[in-house]
């Protein structure tokens, strides 16, 4: 008799048994661990990782105004004055524009302003006086509308 035989109809239905059962505890244990990282990963998404407040449209916007106002007045008192590096004023009222914050509201308003100190520049390294006369005419224009 070899060892095949002697295995019986019982043994093997017992043998299955306990197959069955170390595929459902594997496949249970793999599940358990999906849900745990599940529940992980929705916990890290869920919280502000980087400490973000809310932020206050009302005070973004008067920050803006504020900022954007001083800005192009200071920018056009020292053009006016005519003893001023208009390249230099030009780039540094642009940076300082494109360093504020701002709405929705005013995103068109804004790059026009920035787009126009641009030509400005351009022009002035060109050394077309008209023109950048007819660029600061219109960038007071923009400036003073709300």
């Amino acid at each position: 008799m070899n060892i095949t035989e002697k295995i019986t109809t019982g043994h093997k239905i017992m043998i299955g048994c306990i197959i069955a059962l170390f595929c459902i505890g594997g496949i249970w244990l793999l599940i358990n661990k999906y849900m745990q990282a599940v529940a992980d990963v929705s916990q890290v998404v869920n919280k502000n990782p980087i400490g973000q407040k809310a932020v206050d449209l009302a005070k973004v916007e008067g920050d803006y105004l504020s900022k954007s106002t001083k800005i192009l007045d200071d920018y056009f008192l020292a053009v006016d004055s005519g003893q001023a590096d208009i390249i230099g004023l030009s780039k540094k009222a642009q940076t300082d524009l494109l360093n504020l914050t701002l709405t929705a509201q005013y995103k068109e308003k804004h790059l026009a302003e920035v787009l126009l100190l641009g030509g400005i520049v351009e022009l002035a390294q060109a050394g077309n006086q008209t023109a950048i006369s007819k660029k600061l005419k219109d960038l007071k224009d923009l400036s003073q509308k709300q």
